[in-house]
């Protein structure tokens, strides 16, 4: 996964490469952004790092409602 990103320049392992990359593609960072590559690795990522339901908000309020239910 880490190599996905950081074939996409998305994460880095040296600050100057970050750097130079986001000085270099700043005018058209959406474009970067936005690019099918990009996009499909960052799905990625969150899929298999922060897979988050989407009745997300539910699910934490009926949590604690279980953990504050009196005994």
């Amino acid at each position: 996964m880490f190599n996905d990103l950081k074939k996409n320049k998305i994460a880095f392992e040296n600050f100057r490469e970050a750097q130079k990359h986001i000085n270099k593609s700043w005018s058209k960072i959406d474009l970067w952004w936005n690019d099918k590559k990009v996009r499909d690795v960052r799905k990625k990522y969150l899929k298999n790092y922060f897979n988050v339901d989407v009745n997300w908000y539910d699910e934490w309020v009926n949590y604690v409602k279980l953990i504050k239910k009196p005994k």
